[in-house]
């Protein structure tokens, strides 16, 4: 019953209440303490946290859609976390978010949870809407084991479609040096940016052969003001960089202007890592235009 409630999609946020009185009451010991996990055996991993992270594609999540996410054991006999609502957040196309899930087997070992799986649905209080994106749920261990499962091109929508996938990576140690986050950071100074330009970003590393992250199209709908700071994160296309390789890497922020127009900023990108390391690139007195759209700066020395 609660994989036909999530595959509604949407619905106004008191089917979205509909949908968490329901869960609890499909799924014994859901939010009471009484979910039963085997003990894990000695040397086994317990679970320590659970994340979600999606990248938006080609259709945004509108603020009033959720993510209502339910993970399960194989067998599907133990719900091991979980998301109800996030209903407030407006994602952009080409933005990447992440969330962290409520656990709800919190003693359950790295065996019990291998081949673990993922629905995931929604509620919306618009008429007509739906999301498309890219879904990554890291289940984290002690003794830095993690168990993912993941897939692309996940869509939720009015006609009740929902996401499901499996566990699909083995466990490992979790990488110090693996690249977390990249985030867009610009300061506006005697030229605003206008409302209808996007901004288009590409992170590669030093040779140009490796694309780190991109955005695109993004701010399309925001005015930079003068002497105001905007940030972004951008898509990361190569998670696995270390921050040897990531040494040197160029930075291209273009606008598309509309019109006869021209932006002047400072500009940033951080490359963060999972040891929290980070990489800056930056130039002050950036000016575009449609003359000039592009620019281009490497990392800082």
């Amino acid at each position: 019953m609660y994989s036909n409630v999530l595959a509604l999609g949407f619905g106004r946020v008191a089917i979205n209440r509909m949908i968490v009185a329901m869960l609890f009451a499909v799924v014994p010991g859901l939010g009471t303490g009484s979910i039963m996990c085997r003990p894990a055996q000695a040397n086994d991993s317990v679970l320590i946290r659970a994340t979600l992270s999606t990248t938006t594609t080609d259709d945004d999540k509108d603020q009033g859609t959720c993510e209502n996410v339910a993970l399960k054991t194989a067998d599907g006999k133990i719900t091991i976390a979980h998301a109800l609502g996030n209903c407030s957040v407006r994602y952009d196309e080409g933005t990447t978010h992440v969330i962290d899930l409520v656990v709800d087997a919190k003693k359950l070992s790295l065996t019990d949870a291998k081949g673990f799986t993922v629905q995931m649905g929604g509620g919306h209080d618009v008429v007509a809407d739906k999301w498309k994106y890219n879904a990554k749920v890291v289940l984290y261990f002690s003794g830095d084991k993690t168990l993912t499962a993941s897939h692309d091109g996940c869509e939720i929508n009015l006609n009740g479609k929902s996401c499901d996938f499996s566990e699909s990576q083995k466990s490992g140690a979790l990488s110090k040096t693996q690249l977390a986050n990249v985030i867009f950071v610009s300061y506006t100074k005697t030229e605003e940016k206008e409302y209808n330009v996007g901004l288009d970003l590409q992170v590669k590393t030093a040779d140009g052969s490796i694309q780190i992250a991109h955005a695109k199209n993004m701010a399309n709908n925001v005015t930079y003001h003068i002497e105001t700071t905007h940030k972004f994160d951008l898509v990361i296309d190569t998670p696995s960089i270390t921050q040897d390789a990531s040494m040197g890497f160029k930075v291209q922020v273009c606008a598309r202007f509309q019109g006869y127009d021209s932006w002047t900023f400072n500009g940033k990108v951080m490359l963060i890592f999972a040891d929290k390391t980070v990489l800056n690139a930056s130039q002050d007195g950036i000016r575009l235009s449609v003359d000039t759209p592009c620019t281009l700066f490497p990392l800082n020395s």
